[in-house]
């Protein structure tokens, strides 16, 4: 079975020299690649820095067992995804059940068949790379959201500004004749609906049309700016 399509490496972990030079052996010639780890203490760092898909852990095992390393894995948040096999020699119930409250994925007897090792790591491969699938698709629906939320705003500012610009006078900022006449119906429909009173004050400039035909109206655009009061005000 070919593993090209994923990361294929799988971290054996094991204080004996033999056991890690079979299993390194067995991987290699099925389509893994192997690296290994004397004891879970190594492996944690290993994983830390290194990030294989699949841990493939003895039990009994000095510094750190490996129930230990599975516990330590699921609790760090530095570690993602990782498939996690625990070998050993114990064959009651209790390991078992011990082994998976630390998080381990999958349990294998001493001594391990290879065809049920190597179809546990494949379940495992499988797996993780639905797992990897599923993140990717995750990041690209994080990614797109994004890009709509960063749309939506910019649609909104740009009908704010669409909006300013049909209801307010460009030069002055204040409403245009058509949003002053749309505000002095719903006020005086509001007056009569309530029977309140309504008044509507009319300010204009003295004179400002002489500055336009004397200076011209970029001229009297300017003035609009800033107008000072009369002297006599």
């Amino acid at each position: 079975m070919k593993l090209a399509t994923m990361d294929n490496r799988v971290l054996i972990v094991d204080d004996d020299p033999d056991m890690l030079k079979l299993l390194s052996r067995l991987l290699s010639e099925n389509g893994f690649t192997p690296m290994t780890a004397v004891d879970g203490l190594e492996a944690l760092k290993i994983v830390l820095a290194e990030a294989p898909p699949i841990v493939l852990t003895d039990w009994m095992m000095p510094n750190m067992n490996g129930i230990e390393l599975c516990s330590e894995l699921r609790q760090n948040d530095g570690v993602g995804f990782v498939y996690v096999v625990i070998i050993t020699a114990y064959s009651d119930q209790n390991a078992i059940v011990a082994a998976m409250e630390a998080g381990a994925d999958d349990f294998l007897y001493k001594p391990v068949k290879q065809q049920e090792l190597l179809l546990r790591l494949r379940s495992g491969y499988r797996i993780g790379q639905l797992q990897s699938d599923l993140a990717k698709r995750n990041r690209e629906a994080h990614l797109h959201n994004a890009k709509l939320a960063v749309a939506s705003e910019k649609l909104g500012e740009a009908n704010a500004r669409l909006a300013k610009l049909a209801t307010t006078d460009e030069l002055t900022e204040l409403l245009n004749r058509r949003e002053a006449m749309k505000r002095l119906k719903e006020g005086w429909e509001q007056a009569e609906r309530h029977q309140e009173p309504v008044a509507c004050i009319v300010l204009d400039i003295d004179h400002f049309k002489s500055v336009n035909d004397t200076h011209g109206h970029i001229a009297g655009d300017a003035l609009e700016h800033f107008v000072p009061a009369d002297e006599g005000d």
